[in-house]
């Protein structure tokens, strides 16, 4: 049977790098790094923030080949593809003749949760009179 890094450098193409951690001697490819190649893995927080790397080395379930920053990387684009399709959907509301009047906002979903959260006094306080 094939181990991760067999596989691995069988599915890889020439546009991803390997990069082995910051240091090289005491890492090794992880489980999580069989994805790689594609673009699908899931990079390791760990591996980058202290000089011994990821603790849990081989048996990782995230990727050890990905460069530092890529998992950032991979955080803003989630974050901006996910801002994109609210603006899309938005529009789409709007173009549809939607009667909601609400707009969403990270900002106004905050303010719900905190609003949903506060206590039995804050809510009276805030409350319409009506």
């Amino acid at each position: 049977m094939a181990d991760a890094a067999d596989v691995l450098f069988a599915q890889s193409d020439n546009s991803l790098a390997f990069h082995p951690g910051p240091n090289p001697s005491r890492q090794s490819v992880s489980k999580g790094s069989v994805d790689h190649g594609s673009g699908a893995c899931r990079p390791c927080a760990w591996l980058y923030k202290s000089r011994n790397g990821c603790r849990h080395g081989e048996k990782c379930d995230y990727c050890h080949m990905c460069p530092p920053g890529e998992l950032k990387r991979k955080k803003r684009d989630k974050l901006a593809r996910r801002a994109e399709e609210m603006r899309q959907q938005r529009l789409q509301e709007l173009q549809q003749g939607a009667t909601s009047t609400a707009v969403r906002t990270p900002s106004a979903a905050l303010r719900r949760r905190r609003h949903a959260g506060a206590g039995v006094l804050c809510r009276l306080l805030h409350a319409d009179p009506g």
